[in-house]
């Protein structure tokens, strides 16, 4: 096998060698969701050095080398695959996220006012619990058997697998930015000490994890025809209004659909709650489910949207998001030409310190 190159894919690397898992791991590359970005883009976003991650993974592809013969899950059948992320990966989720939750609530009621970052790792190990074993129940019982049998509704049940993953790489960034990067202090006892421990390693299987469904399992099915899809946004915005990542940071957000021409996201908002100002590069539809907020921009001046008002911004608008009630909305942005992969991402929350990730 000829050596790795900072021109080849995360993904790929990966994939062909997946003792270098733990190497982007440590350096937070996203080899799953971001996977398609070459090495030298990835070191360049997250400030690595290139020539260092090089010989990192040189050492590492070599020492595994030199230990086992080589070889690559793309060996794997289908059946294959998916009997090993059941039995290893979803096996591990389920016996240990109700383990670390009730783990991180103790963490936060012992020591939540000497480091209060120890209460927003509460909050989002609550809010990756409550996304990722409702995730494991849906492909278990209808992705896999779809894809198993080349059913037709195996290619909208792969893009909603993608858009989960999406949010579950965006709260495993939460995770990192609430115990820097694990990084352990000198008061940490025995219980800190083992939840951030559990939690790398959870991190390092997820990815693992969601690195195969997307980049080894999904694209065996890239070229299955994508039927009409209809979004039940009743049931959408109640599953919103119930998520933990709402009462504590104001904001739960969910990516509805994801095509090659369109995104479509769903916010739920808690009165008061500030989105500051951003903007697209493409053209955005924003419509109010339920309740009222405020739009403003700095060309427009501002605009009060009660549902059921729409409101169209052309490409390149700044503005911001004010909820006044308890509110849904929807926000469809038009992707034609946009860089694939390239997913929008909330800026953090003015009022409540919060994040969100659509």
């Amino acid at each position: 096998m000829q050596p790795v190159t900072a021109s080849q894919t995360v993904a790929n690397i990966v994939t062909d060698h997946s003792e270098t898992a733990h190497v982007f791991q440590r350096h937070r590359i996203d080899f799953c969701c971001r996977g398609h970005l070459s090495v030298e883009q990835a070191a360049k976003e997250r400030g690595v050095d290139l020539d260092a991650l090089m010989k990192q993974l040189g050492a590492v592809i070599a020492e595994r080398r030199s230990a086992v013969p080589s070889s690559t899950m793309r060996d794997w059948t289908t059946a294959e695959l998916i009997a090993h992320i059941v039995d290893h990966h979803h096996a591990y989720l389920r016996k240990t996220l109700p383990y670390l939750r009730p783990l991180a609530t103790k963490v936060a009621r012992v020591h939540g006012d000497h480091d209060p970052k120890l209460h927003e790792l509460e909050a989002t190990v609550d809010e990756l619990t409550e996304v990722l074993l409702p995730h494991l129940d849906e492909e278990e019982a209808r992705l896999f058997p779809a894809l198993l049998a080349s059913a037709p509704e195996a290619a909208p049940l792969l893009a909603t697998m993608i858009d989960d993953h999406l949010e579950v790489a965006a709260l495993l960034e939460r995770v990192r930015d609430s115990t820097d990067n694990f990084t352990l202090q000198d008061w940490a006892c025995g219980s800190v000490r083992t939840l951030f421990r559990e939690l790398e390693a959870l991190e390092r299987d997820t990815l693992a994890h969601v690195h195969l469904e997307n980049h080894v399992l999904g694209p065996r099915f890239a070229s299955t025809p994508r039927p009409p899809a209809r979004l039940d946004l009743a049931s959408e915005a109640a599953a919103l209004r119930r998520s933990p990542g709402l009462a504590t940071t104001g904001l739960a957000a969910k990516t509805l659909l994801r095509t090659d021409d369109a995104r479509v996201l769903l916010l739920a908002l808690r009165a008061g709650t500030i989105i500051p100002e951003h903007k697209t590069n493409h053209a955005v539809y924003v419509q109010a489910i339920a309740g009222r907020v405020q739009l403003a921009s700095r060309d427009a001046g501002a605009t009060e949207l009660v549902a059921p008002a729409l409101l169209f911004l052309p490409a390149g608008t700044p503005h911001d998001l004010i909820a006044s009630d308890d509110s849904i909305v929807l926000v469809t942005i038009d992707w034609h030409g946009h860089p694939a992969g390239e997913d929008p991402i909330l800026p953090a929350l003015a009022a409540r310190g919060g994040t969100g990730a659509a």
